[in-house]
């Protein structure tokens, strides 16, 4: 084979694989979360994989998780793993604020007692 072949074929394939990115979430749902993607003010919704037995651990409100589309699938984004750090859009909060309710009870932080002076 010639090698304007394969490389025709190497940018072809290249072309049609689905590109990653990391969003931030802010709802859950039990098929689906609504994230936020990075660059972005609208939230969009991210279906999780439907080989999930349950939802992942590393979906809270608040974190990066990785998605990608679905090719075949116009407009299907699915989430597919933890995400990195995402900065935080210009327009709206900067941070997201989790619900709790009256009697909730915080868990791994460390509460030092500090004397009066």
């Amino acid at each position: 084979m010639s090698r304007k072949i394969l490389r025709d074929r190497m940018k072809r394939a290249a072309d049609q694989t689905p590109r990653l990115f990391s969003a931030q979430v802010y709802d859950i749902y039990p098929q689906y979360c609504r994230v936020m993607v990075q660059g972005s003010v609208n939230l969009v919704v991210a279906w999780f994989a439907r080989n999930f037995q349950h939802r992942p651990d590393g979906v809270k409100i608040g974190g990066a998780v990785l998605c990608q589309y679905k090719l075949g699938n116009r407009g299907y984004i699915e989430v597919i793993g933890h995400g990195t750090t995402v900065p935080t859009p210009i327009a709206g909060s900067p941070t997201i604020v989790v619900p709790v309710g009256p009697d909730v009870i915080m868990t791994g932080c460390r509460v030092l007692a500090i004397p009066p002076i």
